[in-house]
């Protein structure tokens, strides 16, 4: 890993430093070749032209001494023309032998008045010169300088360059070598940490110094290596207490894998089965209840929590069982035993039925001794006390028929013979039966009802039974004198409703939750309301429940109550 990273980076160095020596060459030797050329042209320039002023003044030497000197003193080869074209005079050649310059690019320029230059070949000597010409008083002169030289300073200059570019380039290969491994080394270090990382080791660490991005990077793994940790610390503890708190629980939990495997299991699950649990093995290994596996199954293929009644796990023994999805796959199964909550419910059934059915004997026999007595008209007082009795009496005997009764309906045992009714004839018949309720304490009673209503299949005593408890409620709380009491019947979305609202104290939003359960009583503390036995809402909701309905109250404080069930319609029609 680290040779190939140090192989890698050393050759882009290689590339980029060779790249940048090729380019520095070429570059600075061609600026330098321009400007050594621009710098020969401008001494040139200003040689030939005062070559030319010394033509026009010097009248003490001939043309051929004045071509001769300034030639040797610029270097150059010089030559005098006249403005025919014809040669007057030239430092290195007999002017009678040479042929007319008037056609030569620079002499043209200067002929005209110009200062003209060119640079071309040599035809005689096969070397190219720099040709510049100046304008003088009938003709021209010009130098020419040969560029050979400017070739043998460029090879040198070159060669020199080369030479310094090599020297560069090593310095620079070396350093970059140098740095290539120290880079090799961090990353490889960086490399090691997120291996160890991977392995499972959090606690490793680079340690690098935030100097540049490799640095930076470094810094970034290992503050978020220290997260990991710390994140894997907290999911360690917060397993080790859901451990715990599975393991102190009473109830058997297991979690199953979506192939049907065991990837966990409480100590209460190892202690109910014999052959305790064996992770990563099939759950038809430790549990064979076909009802345990077919919910395993169907809330795996579901995804949804699924519950059954599991019988056959352990002998003589009943468990309920939960099972709910896992989110990746899989389901976690909650076995409760209900061994014990169903001897303790069956003791209860059977303790209720057998003390009100020893109640029942003993209260009619003083009903009827007090009935008898009643008959006396003699002691007044004595009949007082004895229509108390009565009156007590009747009241122990309604609450053991309700017990009674809400024992049958728990238990199952109830019976319930539902045929067609119809309500309108229900309420007639209920009012009827209270009339004597309500005229004694001078309530108002109004029926509201359709004149064709859809039956409902029901019992008829039953819901009976719910109009009676709905409209004794009613006479009890509301006050006698100025008592109303309204029963609406309406249809709506293939259910028949029934309202029955009075003008009572009404009952407070916070008691309204609890008046539907078993023995729960919600009087008025400022009057003297007689009281029922708490059962009658309870057992009225279950019937109307039994029958597919729903029973509520809608009241608040001082603005009477309001008691409404529905029942579907058109069922058994």
């Amino acid at each position: 890993m680290k040779n190939r990273i140090f192989f890698k980076m050393l050759a882009v160095f290689v590339i980029v430093i060779g790249v940048t020596a090729v380019l520095f060459d070429v570059m600075l030797g061609r600026a330098w070749e321009a400007s050594l050329r621009s710098q020969i042209e401008r001494d040139l320039t200003q040689k030939t032209l005062l070559f030319a002023h010394r033509v026009g003044t010097d009248k003490t030497h001939s043309l051929s001494e004045i071509a001769a000197q300034e030639g040797q003193a610029a270097g150059a080869r010089a030559t005098i023309i006249d403005a025919n074209g014809n040669v007057l005079a030239d430092s290195e050649a007999v002017p009678s032998s040479m042929e007319n310059h008037a056609n030569r690019a620079e002499f043209a320029a200067a002929l005209s008045g110009k200062t003209g230059s060119n640079e071309r070949r040599s035809a005689t000597l096969g070397i190219p010169f720099l040709y510049v010409a100046a304008p003088i008083s009938g003709g021209a002169v010009r130098l020419a300088y040969p560029l050979s030289e400017i070739d043998a300073v460029q090879t040198e200059v070159r060669r020199r360059l080369l030479w310094g570019s090599l020297v560069a380039f090593l310095i620079a290969l070396l350093i970059a070598a140098s740095w290539s491994v120290w880079t090799a080394r961090r990353l490889e270090r960086i490399v090691d940490v997120a291996a160890h990382i991977e392995r499972g080791d959090l606690r490793a660490r680079v340690n690098a110094a935030p100097l540049d991005e490799i640095g930076r990077v470094a810094a970034a793994i290992d503050k978020t290596a220290g997260q990991i940790e710390r994140s894997f610390a907290a999911v360690r503890s917060s397993q080790r207490q859901l451990e715990t708190l599975l393991n102190s629980m009473q109830d058997a939990v297991i979690a199953i894998s979506a192939d049907g495997l065991v990837r966990w299991a409480n100590q209460p699950m190892d202690q109910l089965v014999p052959q305790r649990t064996r992770l990563n093995a099939p759950v038809v290994e430790t549990i064979r209840d076909p009802d345990f596996l077919a919910t395993v199954k169907a809330a795996t293929s579901s995804k949804e929590v699924r519950t059954a009644r599991a019988t056959s796990i352990v002998p003589g023994r009943a468990f309920d069982v939960t099972a709910a999805p896992l989110p990746e796959g899989g389901v976690v199964a909650v076995l409760r035993d209900l061994t014990e909550t169903e001897r303790v419910e069956k003791t209860r059934r059977d303790f209720i039925a057998n003390v009100s059915h020893e109640l029942r004997t003993p209260l009619t026999s003083i009903r009827a001794l007090t009935e008898i007595l009643l008959d006396d008209p003699e002691i007044e007082q004595r009949k007082k006390f004895l229509g108390i009795i009565t009156k007590e009496s009747e009241r122990l005997t309604r609450l053991i028929n309700q017990v009674l009764d809400l024992s049958k309906i728990e238990s199952g045992k109830a019976e319930w013979q539902a045929t067609n009714v119809d309500m309108t004839a229900v309420i007639s018949d209920t009012v009827a039966a209270m009339s004597q309720v309500f005229q004694e304490r001078h309530i108002e009673v109004k029926v509201k009802a359709p004149d064709r209503v859809s039956p409902v299949a029901v019992d008829v005593d039953r819901i009976i039974q719910v109009m009676l408890n709905l409209l004794s409620n009613a006479a009890k709380f509301c006050e006698s004198g100025k008592g109303r009491i309204e029963i609406a019947l309406s249809e709506q979305a293939r259910n028949l409703r029934v309202d029955v609202r009075d003008n009572g104290p009404g009952i407070d939003p916070k008691d309204q939750a609890i008046i539907f359960d078993k023995f729960r009583q919600v009087g008025d503390t400022l009057t003297d309301k007689p009281h029922g036995s708490g059962l009658g809402l309870h057992i009225s909701r279950r019937i109307v429940e039994h029958f597919g309905g729903r029973l509520w109250v809608e009241s608040s404080r001082g603005r009477g109550a309001c008691f409404s069930f529905t029942l579907p319609t058109g069922a058994g029609a």
